[in-house]
């Protein structure tokens, strides 16, 4: 079973958001990663919910049908844990996670803090700098190489 960390970070003045995600084993070791740049801002639980849903697709392409996917969004995870939805905006964007969980034999939902998501937080950030999707295999950007290695020693 492998772990999926995503996060969002925003930049209000270009209007756009970041979406960070990264996939370990069991060790914590990183099996992939990908930043990307979302074009607009969205509310902060549609953000959360379409990264949910990158992060989903994204190990799917991958062949992963066995994961964790664990943000710091409470009331998002929550919200997947239970299979429900908001009746607005918000669960047309979390019934899009609903559906890409259907492509996974086993798939959990996880709630961390905001310190124990930093490394799909600093993807996210890397993002908000690239104008469109990157995929790193095995491995991760440069600025967030630091924050992979303090992670996998338990520094926060």
């Amino acid at each position: 079973m492998i772990k999926i960390n995503f996060d969002d970070a925003t930049l209000a003045k270009d209007q756009a958001s970041g979406i960070g995600v990264v996939l370990r084993d069991e060790n914590g070791l990183v099996l992939a990663s990908l930043a990307q740049q979302l074009p607009h801002l969205y509310t902060p639980l549609i953000t959360e919910a379409k990264v949910a849903s990158r992060a989903l697709q994204f190990a799917a392409e991958l062949g992963f049908n066995r994961v964790i996917l664990e943000g710091d969004c409470h009331v998002l995870i929550k919200a997947l844990k239970e299979g429900s939805m908001f009746l607005c905006t918000d669960g047309l964007f979390i019934e899009d996670v609903l559906f890409d969980a259907n492509f996974f034999n086993d798939l959990r939902y996880s709630h961390v803090k905001r310190e124990g998501n930093k490394v799909a937080h600093s993807l996210a950030r890397y993002a908000l700098e690239v104008l469109c999707s990157v995929v790193w295999m095995e491995d991760v950007p440069p600025p967030s190489f630091s924050v992979v290695q303090c992670d996998i020693i338990g520094l926060h």
